[in-house]
């Protein structure tokens, strides 16, 4: 299995001290699990734009799938999720989920910084929709940890189909703007530049010497999503 490292760098400017090194791994594409299975995976870029016209609605993303992980909690429940750049908000497999199969699962009830929200909360992807509650705990990637976060625990993932129950990602962070975070919830993005405090432009330290640069050439932002596709 192949490992790529990637350097997170939220908003694309960062201070050279908040360098933070994430693994990716390379899954099994979906075109080869759905193969596996026998089913046939017709390549129409335009069917995601005409709900009901194909069944497979993520062809256009099964050939780059990268899972990163994530942790949730004290003591920290570790995931790995999708890292997307084109959804804002951040869900992990609830304890509730009860068709979740083998994904670890999120018990809040196991952690010292849970604190309840329950907001029902849903969203849709260009391959199927998922749906919970809100709740907030501190969230960790790579050695950043940020406290009082919210996100979604989802117990119903049914409309992801096949690409949820065989993929190796268990849930979804969104690093797109906080515009179109659902429910208008302050993605983990935001809350990570603020606590490393993120460059802004008349900042004198945002010479290009001190701007982040990605290991392997590979930047988080110019990576596509598995699954979702606003």
């Amino acid at each position: 299995m192949k490992f790529t490292t990637l350097a997170l760098a939220f908003a694309g400017l960062a201070d050279v001290e908040a360098l933070v090194k994430i693994p990716l791994t390379k899954m099994k594409t979906m075109r080869q699990t759905y193969k596996e299975y026998g089913l046939e995976v017709v390549h129409d870029p335009a069917a995601k734009y005409a709900p009901g016209a194909d069944p497979i609605h993520i062809h256009n993303y099964m050939d780059a799938q990268f899972y990163g992980p994530v942790t949730a909690g004290t003591p920290p429940q570790t995931f790995n999720v999708v890292y997307d750049t084109g959804s804002s908000n951040l869900w992990l497999p609830s304890s509730t989920c009860t068709a979740c199969g083998t994904h670890p699962l999120y018990d809040h009830s196991k952690s010292s910084t849970y604190v309840k929200n329950g907001t029902s909360w849903a969203i849709r992807y260009g391959s199927g929709p998922v749906s919970g509650f809100l709740s907030v705990d501190s969230v960790g990637v790579g050695n950043v940890t940020v406290k009082d976060q919210t996100f979604a625990e989802v117990n119903d993932v049914k409309g992801l189909g096949l690409a949820y129950s065989n993929g190796k990602f268990d849930g979804i962070l969104g690093l797109a703007f906080p515009a179109i975070s659902v429910d208008g919830i302050p993605p983990y993005s935001q809350a990570w530049c603020n606590r490393v405090s993120c460059l802004n432009p008349s900042s004198p330290s945002t010479s290009a010497r001190n701007r982040v640069k990605t290991a392997n050439s590979t930047s988080v932002a110019s990576t596509r999503s598995t699954t979702p596709a606003t």
